[in-house]
C-alpha cells in the first residue's frame, strides 16, 4: 500500500512536503517524495490518499494504568497517600464487567488520540488476555509490590509466570517490573533487576509524600509502610531519594524507565543523565495531584531523554497523548512543537527501548501511523505540526500496516 499526504513527519529526518509512506505487510519500507515512491512501488500497487493532512509516527503513551479506566472521576482526597488508600480499596470493588469496559473504553480513547503503543502497568492478577487483544503494540509492566517479604516473592512468582505465559504475544510484551523503590521488599528489588529485561518501568520521585520518605523519614508515605511492616523500616537504611537509593543499591543503570519524576533535584537529575535513564511526564497526573513543578528544563540540560504518559482516570482527566501536550505546553510554552512531536514519538519508543521498531517514519519500522487534518494549503511545515496539536482527535490511525479508524 502507498500512503500519501501534502506533509509527511518522519520526525528522524525533515519533513516531506507531497509525500508518500510504501508499507508492505505491517512494515514501512519506503518514505519519500510522492513521485519517487510510486516510481519504486510495484505496479497496482493500492493508494491511499489522505488530503489536507499531515502524516506522523504513531504516538507511544509511555506509561498508563488502563485497569483503573472505570476508577474515572475519582475525587482527589488531597494527600497523595490518602489516594493509595482510596484506589486500593476501590479496586476490588469493580465489577469484572465494568473492569473489562474500562479497559474497551480506555483503549478507544487512546487510540482516537493518536496513541499506536502504549506501556501499562497492570497488577499480578489482572486478566491480561483483554488487553492483549486490543489493536494497540506496546510493554505490559506486571507491577511487583510488597514490603513484606513473602508477598513481595509470591507476586514476583506470579509476575514471572505471566512473563512465561505471554512471552509470545504478537504486539506486546510482557515484563515484571518493580512498581516503585519503596513498595517492594529490599530483598526482592534486586532480583528484577538481575534478569535480562531490556527495561524496568519505575515510578520515581513521583510525590511529596515519597519524597519526604527518603529525606525526612517520615511523613504519610512512611506511616503507611512501617504499618505494614515496621521492621523493613528500621532494618534499610534509607538514602535521600529513591534514585540515590538505587546508587546505594548498585542498581542504577539504562535498563530503567523513571516515571513521573515530579521531585528530582539537581544531584537526583545527574544520575539520571549520568546513566542514560528516560524518564516519562505524565502532566494530566501532575495536575491532579498538584504536584510540584516537573523539572523539563533541567532534564534536557542533561541531555536526558524525555517521554510522555498519560498515567490513568483515576489520577488523572484524559487518556489523549494531544491532551497532555497541552496541558503540558501551558507550563513550558518555550518547548517548540516539533520537540513535543519528539516526546510524544520518539522519545517514548526510546524509553521503553523500542526505537529500533517503532517512533518514526523509518524504512525498516512498523507501520504505526497517524494523520491529523490540515487547515489551508501551502503553510509553513512548522505551522502544521502546530495544527496537529490542537486537533481534537487523529482522523487516521494505523497500526501493523492496518487501519484501525
Amino acid at each position: 500500500m502507498i500512503l500519501r499526504a501534502p506533509l509527511i513527519y518522519p520526525v528522524d529526518s525533515p519533513p516531506i512536503q507531497d509525500g508518500a509512506v510504501l508499507v508492505r505487510d505491517e512494515r514501512i519500507v519506503a518514505v519519500g517524495p510522492a513521485p519517487d515512491i510510486e516510481k519504486q512501488a510495484p505496479a497496482g500497487l493500492p493508494q491511499l490518499d489522505l488530503p489536507n493532512s499531515i502524516l506522523l509516527p504513531g504516538f507511544v503513551n509511555a506509561h498508563s494504568h488502563l485497569e483503573l479506566t472505570s476508577l474515572e472521576g475519582l475525587a482527589y482526597p488531597g494527600e497523595f497517600t490518602d489516594w493509595i488508600r482510596k484506589v486500593v480499596e476501590a479496586k476490588p470493588k469493580i465489577a469484572q464487567e465494568d473492569y473489562e469496559k474500562g479497559i474497551d473504553e480506555g483503549v478507544r480513547r487512546m487510540i482516537a488520540s493518536g496513541i499506536t503503543t502504549v506501556g501499562d502497568h497492570v497488577s499480578f492478577n489482572t486478566d491480561l488476555e483483554h488487553i492483549l487483544k486490543s489493536p494497540l503494540r506496546g510493554i505490559l509492566f506486571v507491577e511487583v509490590l510488597g514490603v513484606v517479604r513473602e508477598v513481595a516473592e509470591d507476586i514476583l512468582g506470579a509476575a514471572e509466570e505471566f512473563e512465561r505465559l505471554y512471552g509470545d504475544s504478537p504486539r506486546f510484551r510482557v515484563i515484571a517490573s518493580p512498581h516503585s523503590v519503596h513498595a517492594v521488599h529490599r530483598d526482592i528489588l534486586p532480583k528484577l533487576f538481575q534478569s535480562p529485561r531490556p527495561v524496568l518501568s519505575i515510578h520515581l520521585a513521583e510525590s511529596e509524600d515519597e519524597d519526604r520518605y527518603f529525606r525526612e523519614k517520615k511523613g504519610p508515605l512512611f506511616d503507611l509502610i512501617a504499618q505494614r511492616n515496621a521492621g523493613e523500616i528500621r532494618e534499610s537504611p534509607l538514602q535521600s531519594s529513591a534514585i540515590r537509593q538505587l546508587e546505594n543499591l548498585g542498581l542504577l543503570s539504562s535498563q530503567i524507565m523513571l516515571v513521573h519524576g515530579n521531585y528530582l533535584d539537581e544531584s537526583d537529575v545527574d544520575l539520571v543523565a549520568r546513566h542514560n535513564i528516560s524518564v516519562v511526564h505524565c502532566p494530566s497526573s501532575r495536575a491532579y495531584f498538584f504536584h510540584r513543578q516537573f523539572p523539563l528544563t533541567r532534564l534536557r540540560e542533561g541531555k536526558v531523554n524525555i517521554a510522555l504518559g498519560t498515567d490513568s482516570l483515576g489520577s488523572g482527566d484524559s487518556l489523549s497523548m494531544l491532551d497532555q501536550i497541552r496541558i503540558a505546553r501551558a507550563h513550558h510554552p518555550e518547548v517548540s512543537a516539533e520537540d513535543w512531536i519528539h516526546f510524544a514519538t520518539l522519545g517514548g519508543a526510546t524509553a521503553l527501548k523500542m526505537e529500533k521498531e517503532i517512533g518514526s517514519i523509518t524504512p525498516g519500522k512498523k507501520a504505526d501511523l497517524i494523520a491529523f487534518q490540515m487547515k489551508g494549503k501551502g503553510q509553513d511545515p512548522s505551522e502544521i505540526v502546530e495544527q496537529a496539536l490542537q486537533a481534537t482527535r487523529a482522523h487516521f490511525v494505523m497500526i501493523d500496516g492496518k487501519a484501525v479508524t
